[in-house]
């Protein structure tokens, strides 16, 4: 699976430690081709920790198993007795042992690496929405049709969080895009043709453009990713310019539906000289 942006090597990396009881410095991951493992058709639509994610943490337990039967062994005792608690695999009333000493235990008992391959078929999924509500704060100048966003406020539906860094780093960028699309992201078209011929004509957001951004996270465990986490992807940067162009008509009484409100398009729809 590859990584498109939104940092899944590293939750992937951290299912991993999660269920086996490891620290992030002792599990590695390494990127294959489709000649050395299973056909998988990419990345897209909210699905890499939805579904690659299931492989990882299925794959995770079912090794987690293998080094609790070998602990067990270890440690005179059934399975079903072996808690684990941080890096320690224990029993009551015996000594304990550390995970990464049951790894490199049967690895010993192997003769080398021990390869374990996991296939994870998404089937009957829980039809699960994430859901996004978001308020912009906007200054307009009436005598030239300016827009300065002050602040911009956004909540998230998220299920469990994963990984707080990447998901508000995915919230973030989300309405950054959502802002450029709003106020100054053009594409005009001239017979049939993309007039803007380079990335200079066609003006992104920088970071002078940023209104502060403020970001809710309403946690549950309802999610279908392993641990119980929902989407993100797509949900920051949908309702971004709506919440603009509510609050421009809310501030002068200029309704705009034409993308990107530009200060022309203000201007005129205050002197009547276009319909808003």
């Amino acid at each position: 699976m590859p990584d498109v942006g939104p940092g899944y090597y590293t939750v992937s990396q951290q299912m991993v430690c999660e269920t086996l009881g490891l620290p992030p410095e002792k599990v590695g991951v390494v990127f294959k081709d489709t000649d050395s493992l299973p056909f998988d058709p990419g990345t897209g639509g909210s699905k890499q920790t939805n579904t690659s994610g299931h492989a990882v943490n299925k794959s995770a337990h079912e090794v987690r198993e293998k080094l609790v039967a070998l602990a067990a062994r270890e440690l005179g005792c059934q399975p079903e007795e072996i808690r684990q608690e941080g890096g320690k695999l224990s029993a009551p009333n015996k000594k304990s042992t550390t995970t990464q000493k049951m790894i490199e235990l049967a690895v010993k008992e192997n003769g080398g690496p021990v390869f374990h391959l996991t296939n994870f078929v998404p089937k009957d999924m829980p039809k699960v929405t994430g859901f996004a509500a978001q308020v912009a704060e906007v200054e307009v100048d009436p005598n030239t049709g300016g827009v300065r966003v002050l602040n911009l406020t956004t909540a998230h539906d998220t299920g469990t969080v994963l990984n707080h860094l990447t998901l508000t780093g995915q919230i973030e960028g989300g309405i950054i895009t959502g802002l450029g699309f709003a106020l100054m992201e053009e594409n005009p078209m001239i017979d049939g043709k993309i007039a803007s011929l380079t990335m200079g004509e066609s003006k992104l957001p920088c970071i002078a453009d940023v209104p502060p951004l403020k970001t809710v996270l309403v946690e549950s465990s309802t999610g279908p990713t392993p641990f119980g986490g929902k989407a993100i992807a797509e949900n920051p940067n949908v309702p971004t310019a709506a919440a603009i162009a509510n609050a421009v008509a809310d501030a002068c009484g200029a309704r705009i539906f034409d993308l990107p409100l530009s200060p022309e398009k203000i201007f005129w729809a205050l002197n009547g000289k276009i319909k808003s």
